[in-house]
Order: structure tokens, then C-alpha cells, then sequence
């Protein structure tokens, strides 16, 4: 089966469902919708390409149409798949229980001195321990590569949401677990099938070794709810106030 062919028997009808139930959103949320795929379509182009290039993640020749930049088309289009599916099930959770309901917690006000000063304490952090530690984590520790690559390059995008967003995020956490946990285990569950049916591979010796039914490294696993939690963050800060 070609990868294009497994993306649209997988997600197509999942997003059929989601905009039956839930109508479609993109006139009133169109600057949210528009900015974050943008935002999906420069990770893919640069995080996921810096994993096929160091060899974590392959495809067999033949499997795919055609690569942009060193990537397979088919991962931009999985991507925003995923993206849209994060959106919807945000849009009808917000859409079927609104957050007036919620019980709001008195959270102080941010300044700009609040977001901004342990922003850069953060990335300045991450900067030294990119610097001290990411040569010599894939050259003595081969093996940790892939969590390395997820951990440093995506963990960071989770913490930067948090800093300005954290008093919109804790009164509103339902709304963060519930579209994380759904489409996470949903993506999984169709990278698990995609192993078994030969479509995607990744390196062993760049993974840990832990996987799922012996098949699915537990760092693919890890990444797709990461994924998920920051589009499901993204999303939520992009939308007026009105509406989450």
C-alpha cells in the first residue's frame, strides 16, 4: 500500500466524523486554523526533515510520490491531518461544554516581565545544553538519539506555551487532555500499522529499545502525544477569548 493511500483511508473518514459532529469552524476560527497549519507546515519542514536526514526515520523508495526537502509529501499531509483533527475535537469540546461552566480560578495577571524574563532564562538554558550536550549525547549514546532529537527540539515548544499561557491553560485543562489523549492514542495506533505494513521504519540503532507489542519505539509514542498536547495549546492560545 503507498503512504499517501494509508493517510486518506485512515484520516479521511476520522475527519468525516469529527466535522459531522462538530460543524466546520474555519469562518469563524479562520486566523487560528490558517496560522497554526502554517505553523505545522514549517516544523515538518524542518524538525521531521532533520529526522530523515539523520537517519531515525525511513521510507522505502517507491512508498511515497515525491520528497520535499529530503521529506516524503506525505508527511506534510499526515501533518495537517493530525492539525485539523486536533482543532475540531478542541472546537466541539469548546463548542458542547463551554467554559462558563468552569469553575475560574483567581490567577494573578502576566507582565511583560513575567513572560518574557523566565522565557529567556529558559532559552538560554537550552542553548548551553544544546551546546554541551547534543554532540556528545549521538556520539557516546547512539541509541538515546531519537529521544534526544524529540526531547530537545519539542519539549522546548511545550514549555515556551506554558510561560505566557499557563493562567489560560489550568483553568481550561480538560480542554488540554482530552484532544491529547484521543488523537495521541489514535495516531499510535495507525503508526503501529503502518510498521506492520512496511510503510515507515525506524533506525534501531537510534531508538532506546522499549516498544510497543515489539514493533513501535516508545519515543514515537511520546512524540505523537507531545504533538498533540502543543497543537492542542496552540490552538487554544490563537483563539479570541470569547471563544475558549
Amino acid at each position: 500500500m503507498k503512504y499517501l493511500k494509508f493517510h486518506f483511508i485512515f484520516h479521511l473518514p476520522v475527519l468525516a466524523a469529527l466535522f459531522f459532529f462538530s460543524p466546520p469552524f474555519f469562518f469563524t476560527e479562520i486566523w487560528a486554523v490558517v496560522i497554526l497549519l502554517f505553523g505545522v507546515i514549517i516544523v515538518v519542514a524542518t524538525w521531521e526533515k532533520s529526522a530523515v536526514e539523520r537517519g531515525i526515520w525511513i521510507y522505502k523508495m517507491g512508498d511515497y510520490l515525491f520528497r520535499v526537502l529530503h521529506l516524503p509529501v506525505e508527511e506534510y499531509v499526515g501533518a495537517v491531518f493530525q492539525a485539523l483533527e486536533v482543532m475540531i475535537v478542541c472546537h466541539f469540546l469548546f463548542r458542547e461544554f463551554p467554559t462558563a461552566l468552569l469553575m475560574e480560578r483567581n490567577l494573578p495577571g502576566l507582565t511583560a516581565a513575567s513572560v518574557w524574563m523566565p522565557a529567556l532564562v529558559f532559552i538560554t538554558m537550552w542553548v548551553v545544553v544544546g551546546i554541551m550536550y547534543g554532540g556528545r549525547i549521538r556520539k557516546d549514546l547512539p541509541r538515546a538519539s531519537y529521544a534526544w532529537h524529540i526531547l530537545y527540539w519539542v519539549l522546548p515548544l511545550f514549555v515556551l506555551e506554558w510561560i505566557p499561557g499557563w493562567d489560560i491553560f489550568l483553568p481550561r485543562w480538560p480542554y488540554l487532555l482530552l484532544p491529547t489523549f484521543l488523537v495521541g492514542s489514535y495516531l499510535s495506533i495507525i503508526d503501529f500499522i503502518a510498521m506492520h505494513w512496511g510503510l515507515r521504519f525506524f533506525d534501531r540503532k537510534q531508538t532506546l529499545g522499549w516498544k510497543v507489542q515489539n514493533l513501535l519505539p516508545w519515543e514515537q509514542v511520546l512524540l505523537n502525544f507531545l504533538a498533540c498536547m502543543i497543537l492542542t495549546q496552540s490552538f487554544i492560545l490563537l483563539l479570541p477569548p470569547y471563544r475558549r
